[in-house]
């Protein structure tokens, strides 16, 4: 395993030229998606960040 991407596709991906390289976590993100038709604002945050959780209201 290289991170989250299994042996076999860092081989398909290198066959085609690619360089891959495992590294660090570069930061995070926390997202918000309005559905026009509920009316709901669902949020989500990344599972990677220490201590993140998502809270509604």
């Amino acid at each position: 395993m290289y991170g989250c991407l299994s042996s076999d596709m860092v081989a398909a991906l290198e066959a085609k030229g690619r360089t891959i390289s495992v590294k660090s976590v570069m930061g995070s993100t926390q997202s918000i998606h309005v559905d026009a038709d509920k009316g709901l604002p669902p949020g989500a945050s990344d599972p990677r960040r220490t201590g993140s959780a998502t809270a509604g209201y």
